[in-house]
């Protein structure tokens, strides 16, 4: 009942999508890694009640045992999924509407210092992180979307590119970019109505919103332009103005 009540709330204050804590994290001390944090029940309520509204549900979780109960209680995002074992990632490829929007941890600058098991608990995941994108690859994963986990510090968010342009062992540069932009709208675009953008997401064309870039470079040679986008991004048109233009 709590659940359902907390959701209903949270949609009546403008909530585009439902995101819920299936597992635990590493950014609390009281959060351990390695646990579960909502019933089956309990998922399902959340389910319910967002599809009640024409939207869905992410799940922040990590563990195979927690991805698995999200999934089969009808979440349709996964949020990070570095501890996943093959034999999940296997079985969420069987799911055609089912996203995994992984968080490269490991790839690109390191985090703060924290508690010697947040250390540990990082490491983990950071190893999880290559075997993730492998096994997706492997399997045919096409439903994935990417998150930096990069927010509450603006000084971090050029971060966000050094990690974009990491992920070039498992990703070609194409696959990087389509994933950035096409594919994260696609993710976006399941909350149907609740969705703030009624116009086209990830395309440019009329009609559609689009933030555009335009680098002094080729990205599908050289993805790492990203990395400096003070000297690479020469025009940012965002909401059809332009707010920066470098002159040749």
């Amino acid at each position: 009942y709590e659940v359902t009540v907390a959701v209903r709330e949270q949609l009546r204050k403008g909530a585009s999508q439902i995101k819920i804590t299936v597992g635990g994290g590493v950014s609390t001390i009281y959060d351990p890694l390695d646990v579960m944090q909502y019933s089956v029940e309990e998922i399902e309520a959340a389910v319910n009640s967002a599809k009640d509204w024409g939207t869905y549900v992410a799940a922040h979780v990590y563990t195979s045992e927690g991805v698995r109960r999200a999934v089969e209680a009808g979440v349709k995002s996964i949020e990070h999924a570095n501890l996943l074992d093959e034999e999940t990632v296997k079985f969420i490829a069987g799911y055609e509407d089912v996203w995994i929007c992984i968080t490269p941890f490991g790839v690109g600058p390191g985090n703060p210092a924290g508690t010697p098991q947040q250390e540990a608990d990082r490491k983990l995941i950071a190893q999880g992180t290559a075997n993730l994108y492998t096994w997706a690859k492997k399997y045919g994963l096409k439903n994935i979307a990417w998150g930096s986990d990069v927010l509450f510090n603006p000084q971090n968010t050029k971060n966000q590119s050094l990690m974009i342009a990491g992920l070039t062992p498992w990703l070609s540069s194409f696959e990087i970019l389509k994933m950035i932009t096409y594919d994260n709208a696609q993710l976006l675009a399941m909350s149907g109505n609740r969705n703030p953008y009624k116009g086209k997401l990830g395309v440019i064309e009329e009609g559609a919103f689009a933030d555009i870039l335009l680098f002094n470079g080729n990205l599908l040679e050289n993805i790492g332009l990203v990395e400096n986008p003070q000297e690479n991004i020469h025009l940012i048109m965002k909401n059809g103005r332009i707010v920066k233009h470098v002159m040749n």
